[in-house]
């Protein structure tokens, strides 16, 4: 009875320890070229916020703006396989008209030799293009997806 009751224990409980392995992260798997690698990913969006770096001039933020080329102005908040990120967005980039939850397509952009600047812990990311994602009702009620960039 005793064996019975551990082998039970451990067949409910090994299913959610695979689970977690399983479940990616964004900075999992990233493979550069460079120094930078191009990731391209479907989020629901949270929000939008101030970019820190922006109001920052020491000497990380100084070396992300002359590497990237760019001053963000925003960070965009939003949920990636269940887990929520906050990252900065290209000056470039153009975000009008996101609705909360939202589903989008991100194109990020990560640099190898740069951390993050408060973490240092992953490399820094920059969103570099986004995709609204509209749908459109067809006579047949089926729903077709269209992408338009931003």
């Amino acid at each position: 009875m005793r064996i019975f009751l551990l082998l039970l224990l451990f067949g409910l409980h090994t299913p959610a320890v695979k689970a977690q392995h399983i479940k990616q992260r964004l900075y999992d798997n990233l493979s550069y070229s460079n120094g930078i690698c191009l990731k391209k990913i479907e989020v629901s969006y949270l929000s939008l916020g101030r970019d820190i770096l922006n109001e920052n001039n020491d000497s990380i933020a100084i070396r992300i703006r002359t590497i990237t080329e760019n001053t963000p102005y925003s960070s965009m908040s939003f949920l990636y396989r269940g887990q929520k990120y906050y990252i900065s967005v290209h000056q470039k980039c153009k975000t009008n008209n996101l609705s909360a939850n939202e589903k989008i397509t991100l194109y990020i952009q990560f640099y190898r030799d740069i951390k993050q600047p408060y973490q240092n812990k992953y490399p820094y990311a920059i969103i570099t293009k986004i995709d609204k994602h509209l749908y459109l009702k067809k006579s047949t009620a089926r729903s077709s997806a269209l992408s338009k960039t931003y």
